[in-house]
């Protein structure tokens, strides 16, 4: 079976408070995150493309954790692997990282390189 490679990008939807917000204004910001995904899910698949891998890319509006995980059982991935922003032993510790939740969420193996 030959390798299949899925770079997943996923942007946290934005929370939005306040009275004056309207459907436009959700919309622009939605759109602008999908833009952002795009350009990060091109670059990478630039570099593993340079590599000799082929690869596909998915953009995902949400939670990161959640998002993972059902990219990993719709496209039968058998293990994710996903880079660590190092915000610090701390933050780790007070907040939760998104690594750890993606770790506990899926079901197959996670890879994290720093």
């Amino acid at each position: 079976m030959a390798l299949q490679v899925h770079v997943v990008n996923v942007q946290h939807e934005p929370i939005i408070y306040g009275e004056y917000v309207t459907s436009a204004m959700i919309d622009e910001l939605n759109n602008s995150l999908m833009a952002k995904s795009r350009s990060v899910l091109d670059e990478a698949a630039a570099m593993l493309q340079a590599g000799g891998l082929a690869c596909e890319t998915h953009t995902q509006l949400g939670n990161v954790a959640e998002q993972i995980n059902d990219a990993v059982k719709r496209l039968g991935c058998d293990t994710v692997v996903m880079g660590t922003r190092g915000l610090g032993s701390f933050t780790g510790l007070v907040l939760g990282s998104v690594a750890s939740r993606v770790i506990h969420e899926v079901s197959v193996p996670v890879l994290l390189v720093k």
